[in-house]
């Protein structure tokens, strides 16, 4: 059984549509535009049972995580429901039924060889493979599950004295795993042993020179689908005689298994009685060079430019629908709907963030996408971002020049943003931003300008405005544009508030859909800076956490700690020596005639628009993957 059904993804993503097959007691999930497979669900240990009150909705239960799924009608939720219970009842019986059969495992070329390996080896070691099959694949499940329980548990002193319990029980089942791992191999050996007395007497092939697919094959017999080497590389086992070469395992960006830790507050609450003067400032500093005037730290908020860059994040799922739309012009209308949410949080949040450190890195990896950022450049100051997402990818730089016009602050973005969906790319021009009211009268921000966004392979561009609030318009935020195709012919209306809500409408249908809305404020949201739940994590850091992110992290900074958990006196002098620290690094590199380079991006001229950009070279991944941090720099 096969078709689409809805998926719940959660509070920001909400439903999205997947592909579902159903086949041999396995529910397989499939991205509707790519067709790639996302995951399984395999519905053994699974209970499958419509969602009370909720007749569109079932829901499959594995007993730690349950997945709900919404169909179109009645008629098709019973189906599916039913489908799902009678294969999972066909599997449990068949696995009752199953008996080993396993008499044809060595090459199909040498029937003599099969023979006597099969009469005289496999029998004798059928029923260890067998249950070695079923420990790792018990192990591999229970290891899935400590993953999903294992950040819940942290959060109270109870659930973490259960924790400990359940990470004992968890290291004696790997410790009787891995002796049961040696026996099998010591199994193998004489396995391997047997094959080569065998080869030497009759010669049906040559071991030594045989390729090194037939070994595998052979040193995977009765494996029961499952390589314990593979599924638990920690434990080290007797080696076998002959050796089997496989290549080395590299980290691939595109896949999302890595989780982020989850809280609810910042470590501290926002002290509103610190108040600011700019006259005070100019006072206390008559006489001085302004360049090494340490500005307070009340001045800005606890997240860095970097963590800043991460926030527009909070609205992949826009990216992802984009990835899934059928034709360009809705793609075009949803990366502008993207670009514009982004400014969402200006109009609650006025203070600047911390002001990153040459090499500074921050990386922010979950299911949904990996995001890199890295300071590149300190004159001018530049901003690198990269985000792998499901189906796309997406790449910013912060360049930008500003203009004083007496009482306001204007920010002009210098650079494009890009989105790639498969081959198609989209170049997108930001809007300005505006900083009104320096003077007198109550600071906020605004946006101005247009946002231009083109794909050069199908010749859509799409143009959205942004109306800057003012005397003829008391609203902020309001936003309206237009995708057009190549010939010029107006598709698709955009319009909304980037404050709120926006939609885009279908000019032919007149169908109208709200494609984003801004989520719901946290509590205590003014206490913690106005900070989003996203936002909240942002500088969240873990020992787990901190285990494996670069050294260079924006998390490790701790001015933006002890600012963060309140200590504000601590905090400026900590932002205080880590800015001395920066001069001193600088000064050394000039002594020295040594010149700045990024580690994880490089610049290249971007192919579209013939800028120069700064672009990701992957190697952080890699490095990552290695644990091998000794090129990152001494920042903090």
């Amino acid at each position: 059984m096969e078709g689409n059904l809805q998926r719940w993804c959660g509070f920001f993503t909400r439903w999205r549509q997947f592909k579902y097959i159903l086949h041999e007691g396995i529910l397989h999930e499939y991205n509707i535009k790519t067709n790639e497979e996302l995951g399984a669900i395999h519905l053994a240990v699974c209970t499958i049972e419509v969602v009370p009150k909720k007749s569109l909705q079932f829901k499959i239960d594995n007993g730690v995580s349950i997945v709900f799924l919404k169909t179109k009608n009645i008629k098709e939720n019973v189906d599916w429901v039913n489908a799902l219970n009678e294969s999972k009842g066909e599997v449990l019986n068949k696995e009752e039924d199953e008996e080993n059969t396993d008499t044809k495992m060595i090459s199909e070329n040498n029937e003599k060889l099969n023979e006597v390996l099969a009469t005289n080896i496999f029998n004798k070691f059928d029923p260890l493979y067998q249950k070695i099959g079923k420990v790792w694949s018990t192990q591999a499940q229970f290891e899935e599950v400590m993953s999903i329980i294992e950040p819940e548990l942290e959060r109270t002193a109870t659930m973490r004295e259960n924790k400990d319990k359940i990470l004992q029980l968890t290291n004696e089942m790997k410790e009787s795993v891995a002796d049961i791992l040696k026996d099998l191999e010591g199994a193998r050996n004489e396995f391997a042993k047997a094959i080569v007395k065998f080869s030497e007497n009759d010669d049906p092939f040559d071991i030594e020179n045989s390729d090194e697919e037939d070994l595998k094959s052979v040193a995977s017999l009765r494996s029961v689908r499952i390589n314990p080497k593979e599924q638990y590389k920690e434990e080290k086992v007797e080696e076998v005689k002959y050796e089997i070469k496989e290549e080395e395992k590299k980290i691939n960006p595109k896949e999302f298994t890595d989780t982020m830790p989850v809280r609810q507050q910042l470590e501290g609450v926002k002290d509103h009685t610190k108040k600011f003067s700019i006259w005070g400032l100019i006072r206390d500093n008559i006489g001085q060079d302004l360049t090494r005037v340490t500005l307070p730290i009340i001045l800005n908020e606890p997240c860095t430019m970097l963590q800043k860059f991460c926030e527009m994040m909070e609205n992949a799922q826009i990216l992802e629908r984009a990835a899934e739309a059928d034709d360009s012009a809705m793609r075009a209308a949803l990366v502008l709907v993207f670009n514009a949410a982004k400014y969402s949080s200006i109009q609650f949040r006025t203070l600047k963030p911390f002001n990153p450190i040459l090499g500074e890195t921050y990386e922010y990896s979950c299911p949904d996408f990996r995001f890199l950022a890295e300071q590149v450049s300190h004159h001018p100051p530049i901003t690198a971002c990269h985000t792998y997402g499901k189906g796309y990818e997406f790449w910013d730089n912060s360049q930008m020049k500003s203009k004083f016009w007496g009482k306001s602050l204007e920010f002009i973005p210098e650079s494009n943003f890009y989105c790639v969906f498969g081959d198609e790319h989209y170049v997108c021009k930001k809007p300005s931003t505006v900083a009104n009211n320096l003077i007198f009268g109550t600071l906020y921000l605004d946006c101005g300008g247009a946002s231009v966004c083109h794909c050069p392979q199908t010749g859509v561009k799409g143009e959205l405005k942004f109306k800057s609030k003012g005397i003829w318009n008391r609203t902020l935020g309001q936003v309206e544009g237009y995708v057009s195709d190549s010939a010029g012919n107006k598709l698709l209306r955009i319009d909304g508030l980037w404050t709120e809500r926006i939609s885009i409408t279908n000019l032919e249908t007149e169908e109208e859909t709200v494609v984003w809305e801004i989520d719901e404020k946290p509590d205590n949201f003014e206490d913690q800076h106005s900070f989003s739940k996203f936002c909240i994590n942002l500088n969240n850091l873990t020992p787990k956490l901190e285990g494996e992110i670069a050294p260079t992290d924006s998390r490790f900074r701790t001015d933006l700690r002890e600012f963060e958990r309140g200590d504000i006196d601590k905090g400026a002098e900590e932002k205080h020596r880590l800015e001395e620290k920066q001069r001193a690094a600088r000064k050394d590199r000039k002594d020295n005639g040594e010149t700045w380079s990024p580690l994880w991006f490089e610049e290249v001229i971007e192919e579209e628009t013939g800028d120069k950009f700064f672009k990701i070279n992957d190697k952080y991944w890699q490095k990552k993957q290695e644990g091998d941090w000794s090129e990152c720099p001494d920042l903090f």
